[in-house]
């Protein structure tokens, strides 16, 4: 296939061999279409959140079961490894809080994201550790894996 562009004021189209846009680029506008069908591949790092248009990425365009919530007993963290099935390496921790009373919202207090690390299946508790055995814990993560 042989591509060709056309310019037409601030506008920058990328044709395929019979003359359909495949992309184009508004420099106007700062926005780039890509045509239904055809897709575009973008080197890691490439489009910076701020290049992005509110409200861009919608619900319909991103994957399903992102957000993960866990509700699970708690432990003494003297033993600092919490398993937390499906996370890994590159998801994002983004709450966890403790419940002092099971099933008792009430009671949820919050613990610093910075106290913990995050590896296969597991939270590893590196500051303030805590006896919550009798408590619950609520996690929030994202699953970026």
């Amino acid at each position: 296939m042989t591509v060709q562009t056309r310019v037409t004021g601030s506008v920058l189209e990328y044709l395929d061999d019979v003359g359909r846009v495949i992309m184009a680029i508004d420099g106007a506008q700062r926005k780039v279409y890509v045509a239904s069908g055809a897709s575009a591949d973008f080197p890691a790092g490439e489009i910076a959140t701020a290049d992005l248009a509110a409200a861009s990425v919608t619900k319909a365009k991103l994957a399903g079961s992102f957000l993960k919530f866990v509700v699970k007993d708690g432990q003494d963290e003297a033993t600092p490894a919490i398993t937390v099935t499906g996370i890994a390496v590159g998801d994002e921790l983004v709450f966890f809080g403790v419940l002092a009373s099971k099933a008792s919202i009430a009671t949820l207090a919050a613990r610093a994201l910075t106290d913990f690390t995050i590896t296969a299946d597991t939270l590893t508790v590196g500051a303030n550790a805590a006896n919550n055995a009798s408590n619950q814990y609520f996690i929030v993560y994202l699953d970026l894996t």
